[in-house]
């Protein structure tokens, strides 16, 4: 891995041409040569690059970098906050660069960086002092080379009800159908000296056909070979990237301005039998530690939350332009609906800045979102956005269903009748359309549905996520005080609610 002692901080230049690795990355059945250039990963890559260069904007700088203790000017997608200062700026951060995709990027940037910061958080939780030391020298590293990470965490559907298999020889990678086969759960098939050899698969690797790298996390309930985290690059010998069917629209379709930009794209992760040096290795054999994943998670999942906040904020702009455009404005129960997404804006925001207010210092001494904001930012979010994303196509009415192509209103004959009959109340019909096209991306087109999934179901299903903030928040006080106004038994009401505290351990999700 090694430590540069000249950090750079990376152009979208230089990020697109780290990508070109000979990484194997497999779409509609073919190998893609360059990811940089093939349509169903370039438009990503494009929007990814971009953010790499507001580095260097000096309108940005500031923001996007800061100068570490030895002179450097670092990225900040890598800082680890020590102070709720530190905190604040990371923030203001993510919510630029979410702001730039629309917040339509679930795993934009620093996502994963944000979950490998959690492991420095919480490395008084990691049992192997050897083990744990390297994941500072791996942040150092990943500051040193502006290093864009992915992270797999979701097992392959059904795996877990498949037999468990043993540690012993490595297991040759066969054709489907042949008796010896990958196991069904990414797991050691070898520890060496100098590091360990994994084998499995893992689904849902959002962003890593255009990330430098991938943080691998394992679940709990699994048996001890079956549980290691570590971090690993994505053209690594062995590992097969596989990708999902492409969503994003050729950028001709100027008819969906944001699905025409490009997406983040999903895939599944095989590893044959991948070698992982021993100093990306993080925590080797110890299941219960995922156990404690919702407080690691808490800064990964406060990045999702204030995405999230973003991009609500973004949806109330373009309700507003909605009703402007068609002059429904004066209709109070169009006002009423704008309203319902200006509270769902509010709740996230809200919950996203008391999770930064009321931010703990770790026994790592590392300040760390408040946990009980962050899920139950994470809830409301989840169970909202569907209904958010009803009310926007109620505003927008027929709009988004009559989208029109630049050669429709360029045509001689074609072109001035369309722009006669579809013009809107204070934009041009050109301009209209662009609307109604951005309104279809969000809410209707494939690329659209694809975030929707993304996220109310990737991060756990809604019912998981309650139950985690069951879990985690603390009932204690309020119960000792109803108690005593009651002039009831202090210790014996308190007692259950004592206990769930005590016994908090928080799930994974």
């Amino acid at each position: 891995m090694g430590i540069n002692t000249d950090a750079i901080l990376r152009t979208g230049e230089q990020y697109k041409k780290a990508l070109r690795d000979g990484r194997v990355v497999w779409y509609g059945g073919e190998r893609i040569d360059d990811v940089t250039t093939h349509p169903a990963t370039a438009g990503g890559i494009d929007r990814l690059a971009e953010i790499f260069d507001m580095q260097h904007d000096p309108r940005y700088q500031d923001t996007m970098t800061f100068v570490r203790e030895d002179g450097q000017r670092v990225t900040r997608a890598w800082q680890l906050p020590r102070t709720k200062e530190e905190l604040r700026a990371k923030r203001e951060m993510d919510e630029l660069a979410s702001r730039h995709t629309l917040g339509m990027f679930g795993r934009h940037f620093d996502n994963i960086a944000w979950t490998t910061l959690g492991l420095a958080a919480y490395e008084h939780l990691f049992t192997e002092p050897e083990l744990a030391g390297n994941i500072g020298r791996y942040i150092r590293y990943a500051q040193d080379n502006n290093i864009m990470i992915g992270g797999i965490v979701a097992d392959p559907q059904g795996a877990r009800a498949k037999e468990k298999w043993s540690i012993g020889e490595r297991i040759p990678l066969k054709h489907h159908g042949d008796t010896d086969r990958l196991p069904p759960l990414l797991r050691v098939v070898e520890k060496r000296s100098d590091g360990i050899v994994i084998a499995g698969a893992k689904i849902v690797g959002t962003v890593i056909p255009q990330a430098d790298e991938i943080l691998i996390l394992t679940q709990p309930g699994v048996s001890p070979e079956e549980s290691f985290w570590c971090a690993l690059p994505a053209n690594s010998e062995g590992l097969h990237i596989v990708l999902r069917q492409a969503l994003a629209h050729p950028p001709s379709a100027t008819e969906h301005p944001l699905a025409s930009k490009g997406e983040e794209q999903d895939c599944l992760v095989i590893l044959d039998n991948v070698f992982v040096p021993m100093e990306r290795v993080f925590s080797l054999g110890n299941p219960d530690l995922p156990l404690e994943y919702g407080d690691i998670g808490a800064g990964e999942h406060w990045n999702t939350l204030v995405r999230m906040a973003v991009k609500a904020e973004l949806l109330v702009a373009v309700a507003q332009m909605i009703i402007d455009s068609i002059g429904t404005v004066r209709v109070a129960k169009v006002r009423e609906i704008v309203a319902d997404l200006v509270v769902y804006a509010q709740v996230q925001r809200s919950l996203a800045m008391s999770a930064q207010d009321y931010a703990i210092t770790t026994e790592s001494g590392v300040v760390w979102p408040q946990v009980d904001y962050v899920t139950a930012g994470r809830v409301y979010g989840v169970e909202h956005y569907g209904t958010i994303m009803g009310k926007i196509r109620e505003m927008a009415g027929q709009g988004p269903l009559m989208l029109f192509t630049d050669k429709d209103f360029s045509h001689p004959e074609l072109g001035p009748l369309l722009c006669q009959v579809t013009e809107g109340f204070d934009l041009v019909s050109e301009e209209k359309n662009l609307l109604m096209g951005l309104v279809w991306d969000i809410t209707s087109d494939s690329f659209g549905m694809r975030v929707d999934y993304f996220e109310r179901l990737n991060g756990y299903p809604l019912f998981f996520l309650k139950e985690r903030l069951f879990g985690e928040y603390d009932r204690v006080a309020g119960v000792e005080h109803l108690a005593r106004f009651l002039g009831l038994p202090v210790d014996k009401l308190a007692a259950p609610a004592r206990a769930l505290a005590e016994a908090r351990k928080p799930m994974f999700g």
